[in-house]
């Protein structure tokens, strides 16, 4: 007799999805919807422990010093900056999470694999969110003005423009890094269909998180639309170049390749030509 776990990690269900692969997406979910409920009301002091590392890791790669300010979150009076709690990068936080989790469970053939999983990727979520949004500030701080300057964006433009592609492109290169260390572990089978979905589910849940969520929830105001905007063009340059990479790399491997064979003349000089690889080696005549 099977166990309960051998059947809901192995058995697929009549849609093709295991059950323990539903049971975690649905607690992947429900976890998202806490924490979105949650940063909608948190303030400086309940997203301190995103805000205080943020803030400390800036002070120490910047060299401005950032001190904490109760209400305001964590001041620099030097460069006039406020690391507030709209930066504390809560939505990149649940966006990594729900990439991670629901991207990489499947690699994981057991219930008890798949749940491990789902409790790792929550503090590597933190970690990558501390990392990421100190970068992202860092870089405010040094380019800001530059993007500013020639007039072509304001200051919020650059500000928003700078944060989707730097969180964007860091949530990518995350789960690519991911991908190939649970890729040495994983059976080729399920290697290879999980390769296909490595980019669209950060992407998705990037997008979901950031503009579908907000818009279901009516929490359309302010610049909204130029987020979505902004987003939804980042995101559809992504799959642009994805599907291009693909096509030009099937496409390569769809043409015959080429070798080149040669021979030794009598001078001792080398003769090659260059023939199709089905066609096989063929020396020139002496």
């Amino acid at each position: 007799m099977k166990t309960l776990a051998h059947f809901g990690a192995g058995t697929p269900s009549a849609f093709g999805v295991r059950p323990a692969d539903a049971l975690g997406a649905l607690a992947v979910l429900g976890t998202d919807y806490g924490l979105k409920s949650f940063a909608s009301h948190a303030g400086a002091r309940e997203l301190a422990p995103l805000l205080a590392p943020t803030a400390a890791l800036v002070t120490r790669v910047s060299g401005h010093a950032f001190h904490a300010e109760s209400g305001a979150g964590y001041v620099s009076r030097e460069v006039g900056v406020v690391i507030a709690p709209a930066c504390s990068g809560i939505n990149f936080a649940i966006v990594a999470f729900t990439a991670l989790a629901l991207g990489f469970v499947t690699r994981f053939a057991t219930a008890r694999g798949k749940a491990l999983w789902l409790c790792a990727a929550a503090p590597l979520a933190y970690a990558a969110t501390v990392g990421v949004n100190t970068l992202r500030i860092c870089l405010a701080l040094a380019v800001g003005h530059e993007l500013v300057a020639p007039g072509v964006l304001s200051g919020q433009d650059a500000h928003r423009a700078l944060g989707v592609c730097v969180y964007l492109g860091c949530l990518l290169g995350l789960c690519a890094l991911v991908d190939r260390a649970l890729g040495r572990r994983t059976r080729a089978g399920a290697r290879n269909r999980a390769a296909r979905y490595a980019l669209l589910v950060p992407l998705g849940s990037y997008v979901a998180v950031t503009v579908l969520t907000p818009l279901l929830r009516g929490e359309v105001r302010g610049a909204f639309w130029t987020h979505a905007a902004v987003v939804g063009g980042a995101a559809g340059f992504v799959i642009a170049v994805l599907w291009l990479t693909r096509n030009f790399a099937a496409s390569t491997e769809r043409s015959p390749g080429r070798v080149v064979s040669g021979t030794m003349g009598p001078a001792g000089v080398r003769f090659g030509l260059d023939m199709p690889e089905r066609g096989g080696e063929r020396s020139l005549p002496g």
